[in-house]
């Protein structure tokens, strides 16, 4: 009894010192005048942007404009910077003062909820939580109805296969959703960002755990999604489909002693270098300012009803 007590009591301790832990990252340079319901139109623009973790430089000397509606794609390999530079935008991590600018503004102007409600994000490790479909998708988004659950879950090409489950969208999913495949989480996070309907769609290689078709699926799902969004799609190694769509694409330079990604745009002209095969469906392109090219189609699945 002595012994839980004392480990009790150490747990305490560790909770109470997190708890009363200050967060690095705050509202204290944002703007009072901006209204908790501002919707944001999309537009991301970095200027001379240098970002290191401690002494280890990770981006540098990165200027690029994003136009608001418009899509980029960033492909490059593995520990390139591509995840820290979306996770600036979304002040994960904070970037130097006057670098980054959303909608013309700093993005510190911005207090971190109506940031954050802004931009949808898909990460590279798709968390679920332990309750049913229906309420993860709903995460973020709990006034969302039953048939904007569905378009979505249609989008991300899923609905189908929740639909074939036993109890449908109120299927219980397990904690970090352990009863569903690699790919189901996957596609399920992208549902769940797109119920949002945000401003700023982020998919940190989001697509890397379903094949081929699936993706093309997907992406062609997107589109009605994403004609009004900014949208980042961030690739280590291939773009099947989607090397077609963005607007514009980008491949960072890498010095492999280091790791840097150097200027990955300038002055608005993306760098104009080869791309693997794997990463242009099985041809050299270079990389440069392209215009959408193709359509895809959504998933026509059957209809059902989710309960609110």
């Amino acid at each position: 009894m002595i012994n839980i007590f004392q480990r009790g009591t150490a747990s305490v301790k560790r909770v109470d010192e997190l708890l009363k832990a200050e967060p690095a990252i705050d509202d204290r340079a944002a703007d009072p005048a901006i209204p908790a319901d501002t919707v944001l139109h999309g537009e991301i623009e970095l200027r001379d942007l240098n970002f290191s973790y401690g002494d280890t430089p990770v981006l540098h000397d990165i200027s690029l404009r994003i136009p608001a509606g418009s899509s980029l794609a960033i492909v490059g390999p593995t520990g390139c910077g591509k995840s820290t530079l979306v996770h600036l935008i979304s002040r994960l991590y904070e970037a130097p003062e006057g670098t980054l600018f959303i909608d013309g503004r700093p993005v510190r102007d911005y207090p971190l909820a109506v940031l954050r409600r802004n931009i949808g994000m898909v990460s590279q490790e798709t968390f679920l939580f332990s309750e049913t479909i229906r309420e993860n998708l709903a995460f973020g988004a709990p006034d969302a109805t039953a048939e904007e659950l569905l378009k979505a879950a249609e989008a991300a090409h899923i609905r189908q296969e929740f639909e074939e489950f036993p109890q449908g969208f109120q299927t219980m999913v397990g904690e970090r959703g352990v009863t569903l495949s690699g790919g189901q989480k996957q596609r399920s996070a992208i549902a769940r960002a797109l119920v949002r309907r945000p401003a700023i769609l982020i998919l940190d290689d989001a697509l890397a755990s379903v094949d081929t078709y699936t993706e093309e699926r997907i992406l062609g799902g997107l589109r009605s999604y994403t004609a009004t969004s900014t949208t980042i799609l961030i690739s280590h190694a291939r773009l099947h489909g989607a090397q077609r769509r963005p607007d514009r694409r980008a491949r960072p330079r890498q010095d492999c002693g280091t790791g840097t990604a150097r200027r990955v745009a300038r002055a608005g002209r993306l760098l104009r270098q080869p791309l693997p095969e794997a990463a242009t469906g099985g041809r050299a392109d270079r990389c440069g300012v392209r215009k959408s090219r193709g359509q895809g189609s959504g998933n026509r699945g059957q209809r059902s009803e989710i309960r609110e």
